[in-house]
């Protein structure tokens, strides 16, 4: 099952494949096919048919029809009465906000150790075995 929605400013009957099937600024259903929509009643509006495919429809989603009186004036007072009458599209959801997030407490880190300093050994002027300057030079 398929459906339409045949616009026009004022309330006429609307005939599909010569068949009257339901009124104007309606949801119609239909099968699926290409179907010859028009308007019962005088022929005071444009285009006088209108063949459509309908395919791929919705109740929520129909195929849009759209007839044009053919009075200048009328199409005025059409354009902001088809306006009201339009579906309009499902309202877009709002983005969920997320709660900000808790900062956690920042992990302390174990203060470095500084290596024990190290004590400066005294060099004995003589070690085991050692010679002297003094001991050098006269050597030479």
């Amino acid at each position: 099952m398929e459906f339409v929605r045949v616009l026009f400013p004022t309330s006429r009957r609307v005939r599909i494949d010569g068949t009257s099937r339901g009124t104007t600024n309606a949801t119609l259903p239909v099968e699926a096919g290409t179907h010859r929509f028009t308007l019962a009643g005088n022929t005071d509006y444009s285009p006088p048919f209108d063949d459509r495919t309908v395919i791929g429809t919705t109740a929520d989603f129909p195929l849009v029809v759209q007839f044009m009186p053919l009075a200048a004036e009328a199409a005025e007072r059409e354009t902001a009465t088809l306006d009201a009458i339009a579906p309009e599209p499902a309202p877009r959801r709002a983005a969920k906000r997320r709660p900000a997030a808790k900062k956690k407490p920042a992990k302390k880190k174990p203060a470095k150790k500084k290596p024990a300093k190290k004590k400066p050994v005294k060099k004995s002027a003589k070690k085991a075995g050692a010679k002297s300057k003094g001991a050098k030079r006269a050597r030479r």
